[in-house]
């Protein structure tokens, strides 16, 4: 199981965890990468594959006491979060990372 964490745009984001398994996560994330947009997500997948998805991974919440390691961010509603550095950096890292393993596999 891996953990991610969720930040969203509300005033009172309480940063929650929840757990999901290798597959639901590979799902959100692309190889390589621990940052997600919620939109992005679902620009790649389905609304029929992802919703069953979410509805397990919400069953899941994990308490921050409990947590041992954050595997993943997903934000929400925070489209100006894209283009802060860091995230920027990480996301085009990812997308390398993304664009070897395809070339290496043919």
């Amino acid at each position: 199981m891996k953990n991610i964490q969720i930040i969203d745009g509300a005033e009172n984001c309480v940063y929650d965890i929840f757990s999901a398994t290798e597959k639901e996560f590979d799902l959100i994330f692309p190889k390589g990468s621990d940052i997600a947009f919620i939109d992005e997500v679902y620009e790649k997948e389905s609304e029929s594959i992802l919703n069953p998805v979410f509805t397990e991974i919400w069953k899941r919440r994990v308490p921050k006491v409990e947590v041992r390691g954050i595997h993943g961010t997903l934000f929400y509603d925070l489209e100006y979060k894209k283009n802060t550095t860091l995230i920027a950096q990480t996301r085009a890292h990812a997308i390398q990372m993304a664009r070897s393993c395809v070339a290496s596999s043919y």
